[in-house]
């Protein structure tokens, strides 16, 4: 790699993009992570004029001026947006036609700062279409008679559960969470995620005020109330377990500031007074390269809500100003003081080959984080791997 590096530095230095040879190209294409398509654009004798002609006719044009089946529309996009950064460094000559000035401006082929602009433009109006959702819904509340003076979602006859005395976790590599229900005590959960419960539990599905925004955060639109009817001085236990090998962890969401953000699909249970509810990544950079998308889970409200997490489960509270950097996908959630965005990995060689990817989460404090050992979208690949082999 350092050797078509330098390569491609020297050569660079004194020509323009019109002047480079079939080797200059090649040269190039290590630069960008496709030196095996170099042997491709040889054989089919693309200098630097040439290049430029294809990449100026869009994807269509590059993938047919280079030998057949040899490159993907991905690939050949890569190259486009290379081509660009070639041009605000000044390597292409004022006579060649100018790559922003082509028809791929219009097709959109290799105009990343389009489909940017399109997406920050998509990300801005759902937030506004949730804004006027939830006023909606308050409007309805009001006018249903919920704005008493007590909680609405906690009355006489929807009581809540003392998590700290009747609740517990059991397991050892996979977790099993139990929990000893009174008359009138109500938890609730994901659908799918009871394992047992006695017959005097009954169990209602139901959207609850936050249904639309626990779909767009990797929750169901629905969730399931669990409640016990059993006789006055009697209690029985329901029990409840991830739908994959994973720990439980309780966290108290009062005691974080009552706002606990965590990665989509996470929440296992919760209590009656814990809502769920969408929180946007602050940039567009975060969002694609963050590894956990544009939308997370924010737990708002009091009392204990359930995560599941994989492998071995990190605690940590950093410091006021105290930075850390997280591999991609390990986070699992953290207090809503804490700032969140993703750091760029420095050198070509450490983001080719270093296994990290090009970029990392960074977490700055104060506040609490909670990290896992073993995401899951890194242990599915690992399992697809031991498949393909086996077969």
């Amino acid at each position: 790699v350092g050797h078509y590096f330098n390569t491609y530095q020297e050569a660079m230095t004194n020509k323009v993009v019109e002047e480079w040879t079939t080797d200059d190209v090649a040269s190039w294409l290590n630069t960008i992570g496709l030196g095996h398509k170099a042997t491709a654009f040889g054989d089919s004798s693309i200098d630097g004029a040439a290049l430029l002609k294809a990449c100026n006719s869009g994807t269509t044009g590059l993938v047919d001026a280079v030998a057949p089946s040899s490159l993907s529309n991905l690939q050949a996009k890569k190259i486009l947006r290379a081509m660009e950064k070639e041009k605000q460094k000044s390597r292409i000559s004022p006579v060649a036609a100018p790559l922003s000035e082509t028809p791929t401006r219009d097709t959109g082929d290799g105009n990343l700062e389009v489909e940017n602009q399109a997406l920050k433009k998509t990300l801005s109006e759902l937030k506004s279409t949730m804004s006027t959702l939830q006023a909606e819904l308050a409007t309805l509340k009001l006018n249903s008679g919920g704005s008493s003076g007590s909680n609405p979602t906690e009355t006489q006859h929807h009581r809540s559960v003392n998590f700290c005395t009747k609740a517990v976790i059991s397991g050892n590599q996979t977790h099993i969470l139990t929990v000893t229900l009174s008359p009138g005590e109500r938890v609730r959960a994901e659908p799918g995620s009871m394992m047992h419960m006695s017959s005097w539990i009954n169990f209602e599905t139901k959207t609850g005020r936050q249904g639309l925004s626990r779909m767009l955060t990797g929750q169901r639109m629905f969730l399931t109330e669990f409640v016990y009817s059993g006789p006055a001085g009697t209690a029985d236990t329901i029990a409840f377990a991830s739908d994959f090998p994973a720990q439980i962890v309780p966290v108290r969401v009062d005691d974080h500031g009552g706002n606990i953000i965590c990665q989509k699909g996470s929440l296992l249970c919760s209590a009656i007074t814990v809502d769920c509810r969408v929180e946007f990544t602050q940039s567009f950079m975060t969002g694609f390269f963050g590894g956990e998308g544009f939308i997370l889970q924010g737990l708002r409200g009091s009392g204990y809500a359930f995560l599941v997490a994989r492998g071995v489960v990190v605690k940590r509270t950093l410091g006021p100003g105290e930075r850390l950097r997280v591999a991609t996908g390990s986070l699992v959630g953290f207090e809503g003081r804490v700032k969140y965005d993703v750091e760029m990995l420095r050198g070509i060689t450490n983001a080719l080959f270093g296994g990290e990817g090009l970029f990392v989460t960074t977490l700055t404090g104060p506040g609490v984080i909670w990290l896992e050992s073993q995401p899951l979208d890194r242990l599915m690949a690992q399992v697809s791997d031991r498949v393909k082999q086996s077969l």
